[in-house]
């Protein structure tokens, strides 16, 4: 998978715009597929299909669900809050991790 291709699904937690600072990447928000308002092992069953990647803020989420044998991997944004300007901070390491990660992964980013 080439890093430009990259497929991402935004959760509910993490605000719309963030989309605008990951242009290299294929970024959807949950409401696009219509996926807004699952629990996260419903969100990662219907995810995993279409999206290479979930990202979060969603602390909980690397600690309530086993995605070891998933075909998705899942970034957690670990930041003050999960405002625009506290998220805007973590680009850099999210763009990374994005890049970086494999089915079955949990990526953790703290500020």
């Amino acid at each position: 998978m080439t890093y430009d291709r990259r497929r991402v699904l935004l959760d509910e937690c993490v605000p719309q715009d963030l989309r605008h600072a990951l242009i290299q990447f294929v970024v959807e928000t949950v409401e696009f597929p219509g996926f807004a308002g699952l629990s996260n092992g419903a969100l990662i069953n219907a995810a995993e299909e279409r999206f290479d990647i979930i990202v979060t803020t969603d602390k909980r989420f690397a600690f309530q669900q086993n995605i070891s044998k998933r075909l998705i991997a899942v970034v957690v944004l670990d930041a003050s809050s999960n405002r625009l300007p506290d998220l805007l901070v973590l680009v850099g390491q999210l763009c990374s991790a994005i890049a970086e990660a494999r089915p079955g992964e949990i990526i953790v980013i703290s500020s």
